[in-house]
């Protein structure tokens, strides 16, 4: 992976298309208090906005704290971790099914239209 320079941030490239975003410093992201002001319940897209906002701008942030949690799970609880696994793989290949089946059916009825 090779950085690419940048005046605001260094993003890391796989290939041409893919970028990884660089990771927020520590007190950007955690003790930064400025950014737990409670925002207006009442505006609902404000709300909204400021979350998704969050998310992107902390994504690296997010996935690393995500692997982490793997990781240690893994190490404490490896056959819990196994059945989860199973489980999750499991759902995620019926809701594969499902939405399949449902293609099918548009295309189908797309068709008879």
């Amino acid at each position: 992976m090779q950085p690419q320079n940048s005046a605001e941030e260094v993003n890391y490239s796989w290939n041409k298309e893919v970028q990884f975003p660089s990771l927020r410093p520590l007190n950007e992201f955690i003790f930064d208090k400025s950014r737990f002001d409670l925002p207006t319940f009442k505006d609902l897209p404000k709300w909204n906005n400021r979350i998704f906002a969050n998310l992107l701008y902390f994504q690296s942030n997010y996935f690393l704290i995500m692997l982490a949690f793997i990781f240690l799970t893994s190490c404490f609880k490896p056959h819990a971790m196994a059945i989860g696994i199973v489980i999750l793989s499991v759902c995620i290949f019926l809701a594969g099914i499902m939405v399949s089946k449902e293609q099918k059916v548009l295309d189908v009825s797309f068709i008879t239209l």
